[in-house]
């Protein structure tokens, strides 16, 4: 009887959830839909949403479904890249603090440069293919994952650090039992912030060189020759990328990382 209550409060709790969840789309479409009768905007700057609704379809079916996924997976691409690089440094200068003294100057001064300013170096370099996108995406995350992995390992309680020596532990079974179930949740949080980045530096990128593809290229096309419907469905389809990746990661969290807060 107990157990069964409980499934029934927890089914009313998810759907009232997720009906909580829509309620701020729905406000929204709403007003575009209020001031689209009401005539109160011009279609070229404000178009029909049932427009807006048959371009957004037509990029996922037909013309721009390559695009979407070019987009996604230079995102994905750029992001892992900065993964792999920023985690094993991050690790290796939290545990040397003469390492990160001697280099915390060097990452503070070149995290604060903004990706965009340094883009041409990276077409310089990677010419003008994918390549200097993927680069100057994997730039701007690398120096958020570089900082919240320091930061995890910072945080960790000393008391656990010291029964790890107490009880010898190699510097393996630290890593395995210790630091990574300690920097998980951190790491979470900052790879959310990450691949959000990585993904606005493609779109923007894309723009710059529309040659290549992608929704940034879209995007940027459709400004150009006034189909605002087109616009809108791109800016869309990008926000609708973003929201995946980020759920992915928050399912990735739910799923392994389900000891974080407790």
């Amino acid at each position: 009887m107990n157990s069964s209550k409980r499934n029934l409060i927890s089914r009313h709790f998810f759907w009232n959830s997720n009906a909580q969840v829509l309620i701020g789309p729905l406000l929204a479409i709403g007003c575009w839909w209020i001031l689209e009768i009401s005539n109160l905007t011009n279609p070229i700057f404000l178009p029909d949403i049932s427009d807006v609704i048959q371009a957004l379809f037509i990029l996922l079916t037909k013309s721009g479904f390559e695009d979407t996924l070019l987009t996604a997976s230079r995102t994905l691409l750029s992001f892992s890249i900065a993964l792999a690089i920023a985690v094993p440094l991050g690790v290796v200068l939290a545990i040397y603090p003469t390492l990160f003294r001697m280099s915390s100057g060097l990452v503070d001064f070149l995290r604060s440069i903004p990706a965009p300013a340094i883009f041409p170096i990276f077409l310089l370099i990677f010419g003008i293919g994918p390549e200097a996108k993927i680069a100057a995406a994997a730039f701007v995350a690398f120096w958020v994952l570089l900082v919240q992995t320091i930061h995890a390992i910072w945080h960790i309680p000393r008391i656990r650090m010291q029964v790890a020596t107490v009880y010898q532990l190699s510097l393996w079974k630290k890593l395995i039992y210790l630091l990574v179930p300690q920097t998980l949740p951190e790491m979470i949080t900052g790879s959310k912030i990450a691949i959000s980045l990585s993904l606005i530096l493609i779109v923007v990128s894309e723009m710059f060189m529309t040659s290549n593809g992608g929704m940034g290229a879209v995007i940027l096309n459709s400004y150009m020759s006034f189909q605002t419907d087109v616009l809108y469905a791109g800016i869309l389809l990008v926000g609708i990328i973003g929201f995946l990746l980020n759920k992915g990661m928050t399912l990735l969290e739910n799923r392994y990382v389900h000891w974080a807060g407790r």
